[in-house]
């Protein structure tokens, strides 16, 4: 129980989070996509799989991933949304 209360305060405090992340490599990362590329949506919760679209802007990042605003369209109408990089796939 002990070891689990510290990593909770580890992982609960954006400083200590940071100090800890860090070496590990987490801040690192770089995006798999860039703005203008071609992408599939599997997401299997959203209403929009299988759907292709382009990146729209530059992608933006949180502790955990990368995100992106994909333009698409969807029944006739270009639609824009935010997605987690595990949510996209490269069209070849």
């Amino acid at each position: 129980m002990e070891d689990i209360n510290e990593a909770y305060a580890t992982l609960s405090d954006p400083v200590k989070r940071r100090k800890y992340d860090t070496p590990l490599g987490y801040g690192t990362i770089s995006p798999k996509f860039s703005t203008g590329a071609q992408v599939r949506i599997i997401s299997p919760s959203s209403p929009y799989n299988d759907h292709f679209g382009v990146i729209d802007k530059p992608p933006f990042s949180d502790t955990f991933r990368f995100w992106y605003v994909v333009k698409f369209e969807s029944k006739g109408l270009t639609m824009v949304s935010q997605f987690a990089e595990e949510e996209l796939s490269e069209v070849a």
